[in-house]
């Protein structure tokens, strides 16, 4: 079976990241979650909640001090991350349900051809 890493870095993404989490749960193997720092809403809780709900997810999360690359941090994600397949969202962006279908037959045919798709 293949494996799918979630990564995402995260700055004041309070009112969404749970949904986000949330709406991956069902394909994801593993979530891999950095949060900034300088955070001064409650990311950081939010994630918490999201752990405590789903007790039986692998999530790795770790703390960053933002040094202005994206490409930097989006990098550190992925490099911790152990997934054959890595989606990398933003803390705002979701899946909604009928995607799920779409993604899960997408990666299990590995013949397939790189997929992009567009997330809420």
């Amino acid at each position: 079976m293949i494996k799918l890493s979630t990564t995402l870095f995260l700055k004041n993404e309070g009112t969404t990241i749970y949904r986000c989490l949330d709406s991956c749960s069902g394909f994801t193997d593993e979530y891999v979650i950095g949060i900034d720092n300088s955070c001064t809403d409650n990311t950081q809780s939010e994630v918490n909640r999201f752990i405590q709900d789903n007790p039986t997810l692998e999530i790795i999360t770790y703390n960053f001090d933002w040094n202005e690359s994206f490409a930097f941090h989006r990098n550190e994600g992925m490099d911790k991350a152990s997934g054959d397949w890595i989606l990398v969202l933003d803390g705002h962006e979701y899946f909604p349900e009928s995607w799920m279908n779409i993604t899960e037959k997408k990666m299990v045919d590995r013949s397939s051809r790189p997929v992009r798709l567009r997330v809420s």
